[in-house]
C-alpha cells in the first residue's frame, strides 16, 4: 500500500519523516490526525507492520523530535535524518 518493504531502522525513519513516492510522511500525517492514523489502514498486515515499526515508544522517533526541534530551522528534515544517521 505504498510503504517501503524494506524493515530496518534507517528506512523506517525515512518512511516517518520523508515519505514515499506514494505516501504522505507519517510524522505529517501524525501532525494532522494524532494518533488516529493508526486506524485508517485497512489491511490487517500492514497495520501490524506500521504498529510494531513506528511505535511512539521507539527512541528513535523522540530523537527525531528533540532534533528537529533544536536543528530542523537550520538543516531541514533531510539534515536532521543525516545527523541521526550519522550517530
Amino acid at each position: 500500500m505504498g510503504y517501503v518493504e524494506s524493515t530496518g531502522w534507517s528506512e523506517a525513519l525515512d518512511e516517518y519523516a520523508l515519505g514515499t513516492p506514494a505516501r504522505a510522511p507519517l510524522r505529517d500525517i501524525e501532525q494532522q490526525f494524532g494518533n488516529l492514523w493508526r486506524l485508517m489502514e485497512p489491511d490487517n498486515v500492514q497495520l501490524r507492520r506500521l504498529n510494531n515499526k513506528h511505535s511512539r515508544l521507539s527512541p528513535m522517533y523522540e530523537a527525531f523530535e528533540r532534533l528537529f526541534l533544536e536543528r530542523g530551522r537550520v538543516v531541514g528534515v533531510k539534515g536532521v535524518l543525516t545527523i541521526l544517521k550519522g550517530r
